[in-house]
């Protein structure tokens, strides 16, 4: 079995495909939300600011300028942690009120830095000035834990992303081997279908996934091309064996033509008999080609709803004065019975059956013909009381050129239960010999139409 790298399999590739775009839909996903939080945060912040900011305003606006003065000293000396920095100028820029901060922000929202204990100490603030009455406001807010905590959620989402990618790249690679391991399966029962060996099935998984309801299509495709294969192995031999005594017999009757021929006697009766031994040789062959194209289901595009009893009836009709010829009796039951299938091939299985009925047995033999309808299904039985087949020989018989002992030195080539074999089969229907105590009753099982 040739080897093929991992990674340039198609389901390692698909699987790393698929992988890939779950570690980008986790990627863009956390990005996203990182901006989400981080937007949510500053909002936070502002609605801080802009509630202190009106606070002071109504204020100033009800109680005076000098009410907003006091207010933000007791804010300042209050020194609540984390509390925001206010800082209040007048119009000389001088600091009038709150805390002296080293920042100058300009009118309007800013973020700036602070380091209140040195370098190893840096505060970012957000901050907002504006203008309340006579007097210049700055407000600031430590932002430094927000932006620390945005900076984790970052690094968390970072690191996230890179387990991910490489889960992805792992699980990708898993599944891909996975995959390919089941197909390696396949491949070396294909390889000993190849070598020959077509007893090789697909095994089964207890997944009863997809790939096990693939591997039933392939084993059943395999089964029938194992029929098949055994199908034309069983002919092969049954010509070498069963067609090599007429051929023998021809060339002996040309062997005696021609030595009547060289004496100046007249070999008419043996020439007649060879014409009539080709004749018989070209009849079986070209029954087993229409068994083969039968088998192959060549047939099946011609397949129309067929009235079974009416077909019965009709070939029925036709065998009857055959049959009276032959001093037996032919009688037909069928009603209406509608099933799909080929007219012409379902007429050819009837007049095998009722020809081998009336060839293989003795005058005073009742033959019947019946169609009826058991459950869903539609069963067509052929029925006579002549000698009937051993129990050992009824597999047997519905072989290719296969004869029984007794039936050697009446014409035939040991065909015809094998065409109706195959047309049953072609049928989806069941073909079974029994014992109708006395004689052989031949039964045609056709399962329901699709649908009903």
């Amino acid at each position: 079995m040739r080897r093929v790298r991992l990674f340039r399999t198609t389901p390692f590739r698909l699987a790393l495909l698929v992988s890939g775009l779950v570690a980008a839909s986790f990627i863009a996903t956390g990005t996203i939300a990182y901006r989400l939080i981080s937007g949510e945060t500053v909002r936070v912040q502002q609605d801080r600011i802009g509630s202190i900011l009106s606070i002071l305003e109504t204020q100033a606006r009800f109680d005076g300028p000098d009410r907003l003065l006091t207010t933000v000293t007791a804010l300042t000396e209050a020194r609540v942690r984390s509390a925001p920095l206010i800082e209040v100028r007048d119009s000389t820029g001088t600091i009038v009120a709150g805390s002296v901060l080293p920042l100058d922000p300009a009118l309007g929202w800013s973020r700036l830095r602070y380091a209140p204990g040195g370098e190893d100490e840096k505060h970012e603030y957000l901050t907002y000035r504006g203008m309340i009455g006579p007097y210049a406001i700055m407000i600031a807010v430590d932002d430094t834990e927000v932006i620390d905590l945005n900076r984790s959620i970052l690094w968390a989402l970072a690191w996230s992303s890179l387990a991910a990618i490489i889960v992805a790249i792992i699980g990708g690679q898993y599944v891909g081997r996975r995959v390919r391991e089941r197909q390696q399966v396949f491949e070396a029962t294909l390889d000993r279908v190849g070598q020959g060996d077509l007893s090789a099935r697909v095994p089964l998984s207890v997944a009863d996934d997809d790939v096990d309801q693939l591997s039933r299509g392939v084993n059943q495709a395999l089964d029938r091309l194992s029929h098949v294969v055994e199908g034309m192995r069983q002919v092969s031999n049954d010509i070498a064996h069963d067609l090599r005594t007429p051929l023998g017999r021809l060339k002996m009757t040309i062997l005696e033509a021609q030595d009547k021929a060289d004496r100046g006697e007249v070999a008419q009766a043996e020439l007649a008999q060879a014409i009539d031994t080709c004749d018989a040789i070209s009849h079986t062959f070209a029954a087993l080609l229409r068994i083969a194209q039968i088998e192959g289901g060549a047939r099946r595009e011609r397949f129309a709803p067929v009235d079974l009893g009416g077909l019965l009836t009709d070939i029925g009709d036709i065998y009857a004065g055959v049959a009276e010829d032959a001093g037996q009796s032919l009688t037909v039951t069928a009603p209406q019975a509608t099933i799909p299938g080929d007219r012409d091939l379902l007429a050819q299985a009837l007049v095998n059956l009722i020809e081998n009925a009336i060839h293989h047995c003795p005058a005073g033999t009742r033959i019947t013909g019946t169609v009826e309808k058991v459950g869903n299904r539609v069963d067509l039985t052929i029925q006579d009381t002549g000698p009937g087949v051993p129990e050992a020989e009824r597999d047997k018989v519905i072989l290719r050129l296969y004869r029984l002992e007794k039936s050697r030195t009446t014409p035939g080539s040991g065909l015809g239960l094998s065409l109706v074999k195959a047309i049953a089969d072609l049928h989806d229907a069941t073909l079974t010999l029994e014992d109708a105590a006395p004689g052989l009753r031949v039964r045609l099982s056709f399962p329901p139409p699709v649908g009903t």
